[in-house]
């Protein structure tokens, strides 16, 4: 093979190189999204919520704050279904709950 021949297979080569080594950087995967706290039962003075693999009660009491779609509520107003965020007092109490109604 010439020299020339040579010479320039290899500037080509040296010339397209640079273009696949840095290689693409993949778009960033989206973070999941965390799983919504569902409401599935209430009684006169407890609410259950879904979490995790089971549900949990937890006491409401005459200073538990409750919010529902961003108006102060009682318990009543807490439905079957909706998504919630809850502070604890303790363990099982509720210090705050806040609901809005499932999309």
């Amino acid at each position: 093979m010439p020299r020339a021949t040579l010479a320039a297979l290899l500037f080509v080569a040296l010339a397209i190189t640079p273009a696949y080594a840095g290689g693409h950087k993949a778009a960033p995967k989206p973070k999941p999204s965390p799983p919504k706290t569902v409401v599935t039962n209430v009684s006169a003075n407890a609410v259950t919520i879904n979490e995790g693999i089971g549900g949990k009660t937890l006491n409401v009491t005459p200073f538990t704050e409750i919010i529902v779609n961003g108006q102060k509520a009682g318990l009543a107003d807490v439905k079957k279904g909706m998504i919630v965020d809850v502070v604890l007092r303790d363990p099982t109490t509720a210090s705050r709950i806040t609901a809005v109604a499932s999309k």
